[in-house]
C-alpha cells in the first residue's frame, strides 16, 4: 500500500517553514500529541545515503495534506532497516502497522509520524494476510486493544502484550471497521450488499475486549435530491467507515469516476 491516512499533531502557523529545496514545506516546531489531530496521506519514504552515528538510516518523510492540497516533507528522519524493508499495511491513531515478507510478526510504529515519540511495538505471529488494523487506543496504554481483519475477513484481537491473537467468529464478508470513541467499540463495515438477518454483536465482553458490532447505516431516502443514477453508481463503490470529532459515524464512498 503507498498510501496511508495516518494522524499527526496539529501545528501552528508561525511554526511553518518553506523549504525550497525540498520543494515542500518542514515544520521546525511541534505540538504535543495531545492536541487536536489532522489526518494526511503517507507516501513511501525518500531513502538518502546518509546514517545517524549508530547506522540507522535517514529518509525524508513525504505527506500530503488533504485540506490543503500540499505535499509536507520531514528531511533527516531516523528509520530503522527493518521498517524501510517492511511494507505497510495499514494505520490507525498515528500508529502504522508494517509487517515484512515471510515474517508473521506485525510491528506497530509511530516513527512515520514527526510529532511521535518514535516507537516499534511487535505483536503477536499471524499466519493470515492482514488487510486492516484498527487500535481502540494508543499501544502506550494499557487498555488498547488491536483489531486486524485478514483478507478473507477473519477478525482476530489482542493486546500490545498477548502472545497470541484470539479469533473472532463473523458471518459475513466485511471490508473495513472502526473503533468509536464515542460508544466505546470497534464497527465492521458488511461487504455484500442485500440485507444481513444474523446478530450483530460478535464479542462476548466477558472476555475483557471492547465489543465489535456490525454498523448499520441509514439507507437513502428515495425523496432525497441524489439522483438515481448516483445512487446505483454508490452501490458499485468501495465503502469506508470514518468517524467525525463529534463521534459521528460516516460511510465514504470510493469510486473512479473515469469508470462511471
Amino acid at each position: 500500500m503507498s498510501q496511508l491516512l495516518v494522524r499527526i499533531a496539529k501545528i501552528s502557523s508561525s511554526s511553518i517553514v518553506k523549504n525550497k529545496k525540498h520543494h515542500g514545506l518542514c515544520f521546525s516546531e511541534f505540538r504535543s500529541l495531545s492536541t487536536a489531530a489532522t489526518p494526511y496521506l503517507l507516501f513511501h519514504p525518500t531513502e538518502n545515503e546518509a546514517t545517524t552515528p549508530t547506522g540507522e538510516p535517514l529518509v525524508e518523510l513525504n505527506l500530503y495534506d488533504p485540506r490543503k492540497h500540499e505535499t509536507v516533507k520531514f528531511p533527516d528522519q531516523t528509520m530503522t532497516k527493518e521498517l524501510l524493508k517492511s511494507s505497510k499495511i495499514g494505520s490507525s491513531r498515528g500508529w502504522v502497522v508494517a509487517k515484512k515478507q515471510y515474517d508473521p510478526i506485525l510491528r506497530l510504529t509511530n516513527m512515520f509520524n514527526p510529532c511521535a515519540s518514535r516507537k516499534v511495538i511487535s505483536l503477536p505471529p499471524i499466519l493470515y494476510p492482514i488487510t486492516h488494523i484498527s487500535l481502540s487506543a494508543s499501544p502506550e496504554q494499557e487498555d488498547c486493544v488491536v483489531a486486524a481483519l485478514s483478507q478473507c475477513s477473519s477478525l482476530f484481537m489482542c493486546r500490545p502484550s498477548d502472545s497470541e491473537w484470539t479469533p473472532v467468529t463473523v458471518p459475513m464478508y466485511t471490508s473495513g471497521m472502526i473503533y468509536s470513541e464515542r460508544d466505546k467499540k470497534f464497527y465492521l463495515n458488511k461487504r455484500l450488499r442485500g440485507r444481513y438477518n444474523g446478530p450483530i454483536d460478535f464479542v462476548d465482553t466477558s472476555s475483557g475486549f471492547p465489543q465489535m458490532s456490525l454498523y448499520q447505516p441509514s439507507l437513502i431516502d428515495p425523496s432525497s435530491d441524489i439522483p438515481q443514477s448516483r445512487v446505483e453508481q454508490l452501490s458499485t463503490a468501495s465503502k469506508h467507515i470514518v468517524e467525525s470529532p463529534s463521534g459521528e459515524l460516516f460511510i465514504v464512498y470510493w469510486f473512479n469516476e473515469d469508470f462511471l
